[in-house]
């Protein structure tokens, strides 16, 4: 697969006024002559005219190569994005910031609505802080980027809202955008940023995170609050468990927390222990529910798959991947993801340079999809999937689409200056959206359709 950027002047336009991207296998030596192209839809491509192999070069390569174009929406000020989320009738994509800000997009349109969810920023300064004004009007200077920055952003599954957590809970109506519920931290609680990222169910009723009164090593909670009451329906001490990801069912009726000191489920509302299990030799990373019987599959940093059924207290299936690894990747992996399909059936376990997909009800290994591996660069995360043959995923650098049915590489995008620091799959599988940025590049989001 070529790994030149998407985004060239080199475009033919081809049948049905499908856009291919092409491009010379080198840089150029010398400048070319170019002429128009208009396609029967009155669309114009300046085209450089070039050896017939060349042009053969590309027409060879569509049976492999897809097609994607793209939107890049602008709107934050400064820092990363953290958080992406698209609607489920996928008319409006929702991004957080690390500079506090969440900003609802028309996808058709591009038309953006600014919400601030806690305070507006006055002044920055990405390395020591952030100063901002409350809402009373008061300056307030922060230590820490994370006590300012959107955390997670989530669209309910069963109401036209969005969802926030950005140190405070909020809810947002998507046509007019104002805040319907809000919920604020008792003033002895810290948000703790340094482990799991918050979860918001999929119902957008129950938001679980990790809070801290001194140390993390000493005080570390799990809270669960109702988005609409703001009620705390979990209170949990996780300090042993030093959680690596919460994640729930979805319904938010059962919450689960993983990470160095093992697994912990619970039973909401009320806080009923279902199931724990003490620590193992590697720490898990991430995790999933598996819907149907509420199975959850979990991988560590020992390159470990496993499938543990709370109700049953007992594993229903291991697998180690460590012989999928090249020799070059790290013996632990510190960054690892799962994903699950859209039929609940395969996970997509992501692994340094190797993406595994396992049948998520009897552990069989399905497939690898191997990558190009670098031991300078950044290691693969899988986003989502794009339709039942379709993975989407980000190296950090770019965006990149798999057909899983023969593990080939089928599009990629250019690199982004910024980086990929969020991202996230349509839930119709039909387009994909990453964000990005740096103390040095302002944070943008890119939008692709045509995934599949």
């Amino acid at each position: 697969m070529d790994s030149s950027p998407l985004f060239l002047p080199h475009p033919l336009f081809l049948p049905r006024s499908r856009l291919i991207p092409f491009s010379y296998p080198f840089s150029y030596p010398f400048f070319l002559p170019t002429f128009m192209a208009v396609d029967p839809h009155k669309h114009i491509a300046v085209v450089h005219v070039t050896m017939v192999f060349f042009i053969a070069l590309a027409f060879a390569g569509l049976g492999t190569t897809g097609c994607a174009s793209a939107q890049t929406f602008g709107g934050h000020t400064f820092g990363s994005i953290r958080s992406l989320a698209v609607d489920k009738n996928e008319k409006w994509l929702a991004s957080g910031g690390e500079d506090g800000r969440v900003i609802l997009w028309s996808i058709s349109s591009g038309a953006k609505r600014v919400l601030l969810p806690n305070h507006s920023v006055v002044s920055s300064d990405v390395h020591s802080g952030y100063v901002l004004r409350g809402e009373d009007g008061q300056l307030l200077s922060l230590n820490s980027r994370d006590q300012v920055a959107v955390q997670a952003v989530h669209f309910s599954s069963k109401s036209e809202t969005l969802v926030v957590f950005a140190g405070v809970i909020s809810s947002y109506e998507l046509t007019t955008g104002s805040e319907l519920h809000r919920w604020d931290p008792p003033a002895d609680l810290n948000y703790s940023c340094g482990l799991a990222k918050p979860y918001i169910a999929d119902n957008g009723a129950v938001v679980a995170s990790l809070w801290c009164k001194g140390s993390e090593t000493e005080d570390l909670f799990a809270r669960v609050i109702e988005t609409d009451s703001g009620r705390c329906i979990l209170n949990a001490n996780v300090a042993e468990l030093r959680p690596r990801a919460l994640f729930m069912d979805a319904n938010g009726h059962v919450f689960a927390a993983i990470g160095e000191g093992g697994i912990k489920v619970w039973e909401l509302p009320g806080g009923h222990i279902r199931f724990e299990r003490g620590a193992r030799e590697a720490t898990l990373r991430d995790g999933v529910f598996l819907p149907d019987r509420g199975t959850i599959v979990a991988i560590d940093d020992e390159w470990k798959v496993t499938a543990t059924d709370p109700g049953l207290g007992r594993d229903l299936w291991e697998l180690s991947l460590r012989n999928a690894l090249r020799g070059d990747v790290a013996s632990r992996a510190f960054f690892a993801s799962i994903t699950l399909s859209p039929d609940n059936e395969t996970v997509a376990a992501g692994l340094g340079w190797t993406i595994v997909l396992i049948n998520g009800r009897t552990g069989e290994e399905l497939r690898r999809i191997q990558l190009a591996s670098n031991k300078e660069g950044p290691s693969q995360s899988v986003i989502g999937f794009a339709g039942p043959t379709r993975l989407v995923l980000t190296d950090g650098e770019r965006l990149r689409s798999f057909d899983i049915t023969t593990g080939k590489e089928v599009w990629r995008s250019a690199r982004f200056d910024g980086g990929v620091s969020a991202g996230v799959v349509s839930p119709g599988g039909n387009f994909a959206a990453v964000g990005g940025g740096t103390a040095e590049v302002r944070p943008v989001v890119h939008v692709f359709n045509q995934l599949r």
